[in-house]
């Protein structure tokens, strides 16, 4: 079902490829590195923001209004690709909040990123879909080399936070990738991944990541 639709899109446009459709599909452009949650148009139509403040997300979250990669629905971003952000506040306190608990000797530092560039939020592709608790919500790949890719990484966040990076280019829709929720590295083909492709599926940022990695 999701060939078949994949293949009348692509026979309706030029510009598109399959990998465009699904992480196992072929691409040109490689393998699938990194992925990130991005609000749908239905975040926005059930007012979905305001639920979650309701039912408990600080307000700080949503003051000032997030950012407007997050206003811009999934569906447009696989269209029109993905552009830099400068950091909302609510990251800015949440990074301030926890190296003000590492320099008082909390817990250890995570690795500090400058944040001087705009940018937006992913982490490595083999990771779990880390926000499928929230609806309304698209997963987003992209299909890039971590050596080539602009941005900050950490294999450690602060607290429980996994590898993240803050990535700082544009990416265009050629290389983002429609990820099902219920789509998972190791279980959509259990047994045949080879080392090779393990290795380009990364479940950290490697060296970049690193505390000395740049």
């Amino acid at each position: 079902m999701v060939f078949e639709k994949a293949w009348h899109l692509l026979k309706a446009s030029r510009q598109t490829e399959l990998g465009e459709f699904h992480p196992e599909f072929p691409s040109s452009y490689g393998p699938v590195t990194m992925q990130r949650s991005h609000p749908t148009a239905e975040f926005f139509e059930n007012n979905e923001m305001e639920r979650m403040m309701n039912e408990g997300v600080t307000a700080s979250r949503n003051n000032p209004p997030m950012p407007v990669s997050m206003q811009q629905p999934a569906e447009q971003v696989f269209r029109q690709g993905l552009k830099p952000e400068p950091l909302s506040d609510y990251s800015r306190s949440w990074e301030e909040y926890f190296r003000e608990r590492a320099d008082g000797g909390d817990f250890p530092h995570a690795k500090l990123f400058n944040f001087d560039k705009p940018g937006n939020w992913f982490s490595p592709i083999r990771r779990g879909n880390v926000m499928e608790e929230f609806p309304y919500r698209a997963r987003v790949g992209v299909r890039m080399p971590i050596k080539e890719t602009q941005g900050e990484f950490r294999n450690k966040g602060w607290g429980y936070e996994g590898p993240e990076a803050w990535v700082t280019q544009n990416i265009p829709p050629e290389r983002l990738v429609q990820i099902p929720d219920d789509w998972e590295y190791w279980s959509a083909r259990p047994g045949q991944r080879t080392r090779k492709e393990t290795e380009q599926h990364p479940n950290d940022f490697g060296q970049r990541g690193s505390m000395m990695g740049q």
